[in-house]
């Protein structure tokens, strides 16, 4: 009987148009937050897996603890454009949110969706980024060229403080403005 290996590990390369169409896919057979919820919940499996090839490509660094945070940043946004998903650039707002953001993101599409779509980012990176911090960190897409936003925008925090700019997002505050009223 021949067993299969456990994929979790392996990396493989796929067409970047894969992403969009299992949102498409997802949005068309399940209820608009069950799509979210999945795709989001396949981001975070994935991202173990990133997680362990992220610290490969540090590996000339000795690893994470070797490495200050503009260099941490860096390297990541080099480690998302050399697997095919666009670069990232990173700018801390606060003491308590950041902002990854990419004019190429691979998630997204010209589709003029109403909402953010990359929901198997938003899982990636929570996972990639609270193995990174041994702590939870919690993903909100802010800005989305799916929308028609100039870019995608993933702001980076704990979740009750991302729970307070979302609140702040749904009663009609710019993001800025929601940043701004955390202090």
């Amino acid at each position: 009987m021949n067993e299969l290996s456990d994929p979790g590990s392996k990396m493989l390369q796929i067409p970047a148009r894969l992403l969009p169409a299992l949102g498409r896919t997802a949005s068309s057979e399940l209820s608009a937050i069950d799509a979210v919820q999945a795709l989001r919940d396949a981001g975070l499996e994935a991202g173990s897996a990133l997680f362990t090839e992220f610290e490969g490509h540090l590996n000339g660094d000795n690893g994470l603890e070797e490495i200050g945070p503009d260099e941490f940043w860096n390297r990541l946004g080099e480690f998302f454009e050399q697997a095919g998903w666009g670069r990232m650039e990173y700018q801390q707002l606060n003491g308590g949110v950041g902002l990854l953001s990419s004019m190429d993101w691979a998630e997204a599409t010209p589709d003029g969706a109403a909402q953010p779509t990359c929901h198997i980012t938003t899982g990636i990176l929570s996972e990639l980024l609270s193995r990174t911090a041994d702590s939870d960190v919690a993903i909100l897409e802010v800005e989305c060229r799916s929308r028609g936003d100039e870019r995608c925008g993933f702001a980076v925090g704990s979740s009750d403080t991302l729970g307070s700019i979302y609140e702040r997002l749904r009663e009609g505050t710019t993001f800025s403005d929601a940043v701004g009223a955390l202090g």
